[in-house]
């Protein structure tokens, strides 16, 4: 039987609103370890070094025989197919896809990482997580993966349960905290060296538990205090320390709140906000990303670092996704349908009859980027464009779904 056990949540103080230590509530004893059973000497998780790998950009993709449409996909993931990984252009590995091989074509079961496809998949009664197409281990239940992290050759995950609310991390299959009412509402991410994630919980009369919004680290829980009276909570992440959280205030308008210090978010002038997308950062900024409609209706994209706009994309292009490295900045969307490459204050506006679909489609780091592009029809061969060049992929039928990378 799968270990479970319930996470009771520690609340911190009304009138706590930073993110210091006395905040964080230790709930080690609360959660399954890795051998199934609970106490107080849960392990602490190491802390994350950077991985080696391989220079270059790796992109992970999916064939199709020549007349399926994979778009509508009408026989629902089970049509024979091969998911393949390119390095520099040239194809390195091929792998059967389907029941029989614990590999599903749904592409959001299988990520690129260190020049490797690792896939996640669920059998009736468990999950199967494969590297290359090699099983590394299995465990008892269906999950769906949302979070996925390589460190020194562990793996850690975030999952949900299939049927039902929750969520169990993992480092190498082996539960080390679990919740049988939370639902994660952000990645899983480094802050401080250790893996971080945020979660909310819907107020349940069953658990006596209270509703809202908790970060887990290493075996600690922290409550997010409300930023404001009725603020409905966009984003919310730890960042070098310092609680921020993004919301809206339906009084005053978007705003941030930095370790409990609220502040309305700066609008050009004449603009009124439109929409908030989250936070984007690196190891240096976090920025908060959103879009604003101008005195002639335009939408216009921007980055705020803290309160202050720092970054006006061009009237028109809608921004779908900002990749802030360092002193560099690269940024995907499209005008009018033409897909468009920003990088550090220049528009390279791409081929028409494409799209791109993601922010997984983009990755911009050490003063490169690399992006790919799917057609609008069928049949059409994607591309993808390394540093402003443009190929286009040797694939019958199919489409790419996410680029990794390797250490220089």
């Amino acid at each position: 039987m799968k270990p479970t056990i319930l996470l009771i949540l520690l609340f911190v103080s009304a009138g706590a609103v930073s993110c210091r230590e006395e905040l964080w509530e230790s709930s080690r004893s609360r959660y399954g370890m890795p051998s199934g059973e609970a106490g107080p000497d849960a392990p602490a998780v190491p802390e994350m070094p950077a991985e080696p790998g391989e220079p270059g950009y790796y992109l992970a993709g999916l064939e199709y025989p020549p007349d399926y449409d994979w778009r509508k996909d009408p026989e629902y993931g089970t049509v024979d197919c091969r998911m393949f990984l390119i390095h520099d252009g040239v194809r390195v590995l091929e792998m059967d896809v389907g029941y029989d091989f614990c590999l599903s074509s749904d592409s959001d079961m299988s990520r690129c990482l260190e020049g490797h496809i690792f896939s996640d998949y669920s059998t009736d009664s468990e999950t199967v997580i494969k590297k290359d197409g090699t099983e590394l281990f299995r465990y008892p239940g269906r999950e769906m993966i949302t979070g996925f992290l390589m460190s020194g050759g562990d793996i850690h995950t975030l999952g949900e349960p299939r049927e039902g609310d929750g969520w169990t991390y993992r480092i190498n299959g082996n539960i080390y905290a679990s919740s049988e009412t939370g639902i994660p509402v952000t990645d899983l991410y480094v802050e401080g060296g250790f893996p971080t994630f945020g979660y909310r919980v819907h107020a349940d009369d069953f658990y006596g538990m209270e509703g809202g919004y908790f970060i887990f680290q290493n075996g600690r829980t922290l409550r997010i205090p409300e930023p404001a009276r009725n603020a409905r909570i966009i984003d919310f992440r730890l960042f070098h320390n310092s609680l921020y959280i993004l919301y809206l205030d339906e009084e005053v308008g978007a705003s941030i709140s930095i370790n409990g210090e609220n502040r309305l978010l700066e609008l050009p002038e004449g603009s009124e906000y439109s929409s908030l997308s989250g936070f984007v950062c690196d190891d240096a900024s976090i920025y908060a990303f959103g879009k604003v409609k101008d005195a002639s209706g335009n939408i216009i994209s921007l980055l705020w670092k803290e309160s202050s706009v720092c970054l006006a994309f061009s009237p028109g292009i809608d921004m779908l996704a900002c990749y802030p490295d360092g002193d560099n900045l690269g940024a995907v969307g499209h005008q009018d349908s033409v897909p468009v490459c920003y990088f550090n204050g220049e528009y390279t506006f791409l081929p028409s009859g494409y799209s791109i679909l993601s922010e997984d489609f983009a990755d911009f780091s050490d003063g490169r980027y690399c992006l790919f592009l799917l057609p609008s029809d069928i049949p059409g061969k994607p591309l993808y464009v390394v540093d402003g060049v443009v190929e286009e992929v040797d694939i019958v039928n199919g489409y790419l779904f996410a680029i990794g990378t390797g250490a220089g």
